[in-house]
């Protein structure tokens, strides 16, 4: 005897389910009011050197710091301090190149668990970043001196939910 599920819930499940208060966690889009911040999980982002080209790679030790700003979009881009260089990648791994506003590999989408801890706008945790080109895709860590690369977004990875420090 052969079960075929359907490929959708039916529709009574769905209103069951919307009666019943079942609900998807809340998410907030940080503001990060200007400061820069610092982007960690298992290390810091860091780069060596920092320069076009270079892997962003978790350290345990990192001075390197971003100014995370959105566009009307609400896409964020991460320049370095110096706002010379930015983060790009939309697959693979996520480097360092010349920052350029109109760089679409240059854009992320930014969804936390937690915006303005301890009161500061840019104080954020439990964030998934995706690039903007990508959004089935989220960086994640894979551990100290490991670059940060993309998954699937439905894909459970540890090292996919990151956190901002203002600095």
């Amino acid at each position: 005897m052969k079960f075929f599920l359907p490929r959708k819930p039916p529709k009574q499940i769905s209103m069951m389910a919307a009666a019943l208060g079942v609900a998807q966690a809340q998410t907030c889009i940080p503001n990060f009011a200007g400061q820069n911040v610092a982007v960690f999980v298992s290390g810091t982002w860091s780069a060596s050197p920092v320069a076009a080209g270079s892997s962003i790679v978790p350290a345990d030790s990192s001075t390197m710091t971003f100014s995370v700003t959105p566009d009307a979009s609400q896409a964020f881009s991460f320049k370095t301090a110096a706002g010379s260089l930015a983060v790009s990648g939309a697959s693979g791994g996520i480097t360092l190149q010349t920052a350029n506003d109109n760089d679409a590999l240059q854009k992320y989408l930014i969804d936390c668990s937690e915006c303005n801890v301890f009161g500061n706008p840019a104080t954020a945790r439990g964030c998934q970043i995706r690039p903007f080109t990508n959004q089935g895709q989220c960086l994640a860590d894979f551990g100290i001196d490991l670059q940060v690369a993309t998954v699937r977004c439905d894909i459970p990875v540890a090292g996919r939910f990151w956190h901002f420090n203002a600095v």
